[in-house]
């Protein structure tokens, strides 16, 4: 199956970790999103079921929104900008390690056979 690139699509996919790891990372920031935020206990046990999912998608939606716009800037304006000071500081691991078309691919030579027979 032959899935086509979607850049915002990426661009997106891209945040997963950092946003969970900005929501998810101590209770502190669970209490203060789902319990002093968005008051999630309130809405379960004071409206329909329907109004409560609606609540509950769109408040999930709005915090990996706003996660992964934190992640973007994080890492245009920090991570971007680190890593060239450090490749810039740090000689070139190339010296260190060939580059893949220096490297001979391993080829087993394992039979199909189970020599454990």
């Amino acid at each position: 199956m032959k899935i086509p690139h979607n850049k915002v699509f990426n661009l997106f996919a891209s945040t997963v970790f950092g946003v969970f790891l900005i929501h998810a990372n101590s209770d502190a920031m669970r209490f203060l999103l789902w319990k002093d935020t968005f008051q999630n206990l309130h809405w379960f046990l004071n409206t329909p079921s329907w109004l409560f999912l609606l609540v509950f998608l769109g408040s999930s939606f709005l915090v990996f929104v706003i996660c992964a716009l934190i992640d973007l800037v994080r890492k245009k304006y920090i991570e971007k900008p680190l890593f060239a000071r450090l490749d810039r500081r740090i000689p070139k691991l190339d010296l260190w390690f060939p580059s893949s078309q220096h490297t001979h691919t391993y080829q087993s030579n394992i039979s199909d056979e189970n020599p454990y027979r």
